[in-house]
């Protein structure tokens, strides 16, 4: 089931309904306020290992169409422009937009 299709399917639900998707437990229902997520580097970099791949690309579609607004640190975006980061991986997150913050040090 894609994103898409998920959308597409709203309408038999209630007109306050802004957007449904579907998880391996059942689908859930959203409303028009966007969620913030805090996301670390392996939910990132998993964008690139197969076994992950499908459900990521469909998280990272959901953040795209404005459902999730992620939160990241400035450690994780570091992290990420390590050499070792494949180029998909990197070309994937530079087309989402997100809230950085600055990790406090005690």
């Amino acid at each position: 089931m894609t994103i898409d299709n998920c959308v597409s399917q709203k309408k038999s639900l209630t007109k306050k309904v802004d957007f449904i998707f579907w998880h391996t437990k059942g689908m859930y229902v959203m409303d028009k306020q966007s969620l913030k997520v805090y996301i670390e580097t392996s939910v990132i970099s998993g964008y690139g290992r197969q076994r992950f791949h499908d459900y990521l690309m469909m998280f990272f579609d959901l953040i795209r169409k404005g459902v999730f607004i992620p939160i990241i640190s400035a450690h994780t975006i570091g992290e990420l422009y390590d050499e070792k980061t494949p180029q998909d991986v990197l070309s994937n997150f530079q087309t989402i937009e997100y809230i950085e913050y600055q990790n406090a040090i005690v």
